[in-house]
C-alpha cells in the first residue's frame, strides 16, 4: 500500500551578517524558516505579485519585507493569515561561536 505524504513547502531567510568582527558585524545571526503544508500559498503569492504589479508596485526580486512598502507587507501578511504555518528561528550569538568555526 502506497502512502501519500503531504507536500511541504519550506521558505527560508537569514538576518545579520557573517562578519565576526564585533565593531562592524551584527551581534546575532538568525536563520528563519516557515514550513507550509498547503501549496495554495505559492499560488496565492504569485497571484498577489501579479495583482500588485498591475497596481504599479515594483517587486523586481519578489517580496522582501526590508525593501517592500507597508502596503505590500500588509497584503502578504493578510494572505498568511489564511494559511497554517510553522515558523522556526535559530539565533546565533556570534560572540559565543567558537573561533575555529567562525
Amino acid at each position: 500500500m502506497a502512502v501519500r505524504l503531504p507536500r511541504l513547502e519550506v521558505w527560508g531567510d537569514e538576518s545579520g551578517n557573517l562578519d565576526f568582527d564585533s565593531t562592524t558585524g551584527s551581534k546575532y545571526f538568525v536563520v528563519s524558516t516557515m514550513t507550509v503544508a498547503d501549496s495554495h500559498l505559492t499560488t496565492g503569492l504569485l497571484d498577489l505579485r501579479r495583482e500588485l504589479d498591475r497596481k504599479g508596485f515594483e517587486l523586481p526580486d519578489g517580496f522582501h519585507a526590508t525593501d517592500d512598502r507597508q502596503a505590500v507587507r500588509d497584503e502578504v501578511f493578510q494572505l498568511l493569515t489564511h494559511v497554517a504555518v510553522r515558523a522556526d528561528f535559530t539565533y546565533y550569538t556570534k560572540g559565543n561561536v567558537d573561533p575555529r568555526i567562525q
